[in-house]
């Protein structure tokens, strides 16, 4: 009489007992059972792992279990080695088809010290490279003009700096362009930039209705329907496969690993609605998988996104990958 194991109760015969073949078939089937357990187990903690670390990165904190992870959630763009189409800012990547270009508020005759423009409503994509003021002396000046820039985007600070520019040659309207950290803008977005002289010799001129500060933002144009991000090189060890998610609203996404000239793409499977972690919106969550063995090493995730011919824009909340 066959015993049987203590887990799963498969058969074990003595060298004397019968056997038939729906035993076998009985006991392949419970083992085929408990493996797809198994792969569906390691695919559920992986997920569990990655909304984890997400919420620990959005927290501020830290957790050894990062070296088997590649992710970002876009707080910030310290993860991104390279991206061409998409812009970052405030915990998100997006792409619209809109662009947004420079801005020319206009020089009037009164001037200021220090000056605020007026609020400036975008009406496309891009990003805020700079500002060409115009700035007038009563005096030769023989060192540069110093002062300080500052930018708000709805109402809070995105870049800010010091500036030296060359000075103008007395009483008269010399137009400077002052550099800045890039800051990315989108449609809508409200911004406001202030300038400071340090020089009381040199003054800013004002728009023409004397409503602020006078000159051209300066803008590099966005807009696009297809984007890739390239994150920095993450070490994975060596694993059998990987799962990954990424969480976007609208568009469609693909995703690969890339390690040096190989690249590896991962196969979408299915896409749910939910609610995106960090800023609550309602999006859609990705799915994918790799079925194949990945070697250890320095891995770049490569995220593509496709605007759909009647979508204007899309936006990407966060993404991870999981060796399992």
């Amino acid at each position: 009489m066959a015993d049987f194991t203590q887990n799963y109760g498969l058969h074990q015969w003595e060298p004397t007992d019968p056997f038939l073949r729906e035993d076998f078939n009985q006991d392949l089937s419970t083992i085929d059972a408990a493996l797809g357990q198994l792969d569906r187990s390691a695919e559920t903690s992986a997920y569990n792992v990655y909304n984890l670390m997400l919420q620990n990165d959005y927290d501020g904190k830290y957790t050894g279990y990062k070296k088997a992870l590649a992710f970002d959630g876009f707080l910030d763009d310290t993860g991104i080695a390279s991206k061409s189409g998409f812009l970052q800012s405030d915990g998100t990547l997006w792409m619209e088809r809109e662009g947004q270009g420079d801005i020319n508020l206009g020089i009037g005759g009164n001037m200021a010290e220090s000056e605020s423009t007026s609020t400036l409503v975008m009406t496309g994509c891009g990003t805020i490279t700079g500002f060409s003021c115009w700035i007038y002396s009563y005096y030769e000046v023989s060192q540069q003009v110093t002062g300080t820039y500052e930018v708000t985007v709805n109402g809070k600070s995105a870049a800010s700096g010091d500036f030296a520019v060359a000075p103008p040659p007395p009483e008269t309207n010399t137009e400077r362009t002052i550099p800045f950290s890039p800051v990315d803008i989108r449609t809508g977005d409200r911004c406001v930039v202030t300038l400071s002289v340090n020089s009381g010799s040199v003054m800013l001129r004002r728009t023409p209705d004397s409503n602020g500060l006078g000159g051209t933002l300066r803008v590099r144009a966005g807009g696009a329907s297809v984007g890739t991000m390239t994150a920095k090189p993450a070490a994975l060890p060596e694993s059998r496969g990987a799962a990954a998610w990424v969480r976007h609203r609208g568009g469609t996404v693909s995703l690969s690993l890339k390690n040096g000239g190989k690249s590896v793409a991962l196969t979408p499977e299915e896409s749910r609605e939910t609610v995106e972690l960090y800023t609550g919106a309602t999006c859609t969550e990705q799915a994918f998988r790799l079925d194949q063995p990945l070697a250890a090493g320095d891995w770049q995730v490569v995220l593509s996104g496709n605007l759909g011919e009647d979508e204007s824009e899309m936006e990407l909340y966060n993404y991870g990958i999981i060796v399992i």
